[in-house]
Parts: C-alpha cells; structure tokens; sequence
C-alpha cells in the first residue's frame, strides 16, 4: 500500500503479471522493499507479484539501485520498518 500510495498506483497493479500501465518502476521497488523486508524468498515474492520468475524479481531489484531511486527504497524501507516496529 505504501509503494502504491507513493508512486501513484494501485496495489493491484504492483500484484498483476506483466507490465501494467506505470507501475513498472513502483513494481521494482515494491519487490525490492518485499525482498528487503519479509523473509521470503525472491520466488515466493515473484509468486504474490503476478507469478513472476525469482529471475524477473532480481532483474527488477537491479532497477532500484539507480541513484533516482534508491532514495526512495530507503525512505519508504524505513518508514515501513518504523510502522512495523510500533505495531
């Protein structure tokens, strides 16, 4: 809900196969935070994103170390982790 919220998407489309309309970049970092976050593995991660390979997952976490957007990743990696911690 929070990469939705900040990328101006839905969450739906963070969870649907493919590429839907904007939410490439906002999927990246909603795997990314998944990734950073959860104890998950890629696969099962890439499993609740629209079945998507553990392959596809890091060749779209490589995305999110681009300068442009690995401020972001940690912004909302630390505001989900404060959330977490008060809940």
């Amino acid at each position: 809900e929070a990469v939705a919220q900040e990328f101006g998407t839905t969450v739906e489309a963070l969870k649907a196969n493919g590429h839907s309309a904007g939410a490439g970049v906002a999927k990246a970092v909603a795997l990314e935070l998944s990734c950073r976050l959860t104890g998950l593995t890629q696969r099962d991660i890439g499993l609740r994103h629209g079945g998507i390979s553990s392959q596809a997952v890091s060749l779209a976490r490589k995305r999110t170390k681009l300068p442009q957007l690995a401020d972001r990743v940690i912004r909302l990696a630390g505001m989900l982790q404060a959330k977490t911690a008060t809940a």
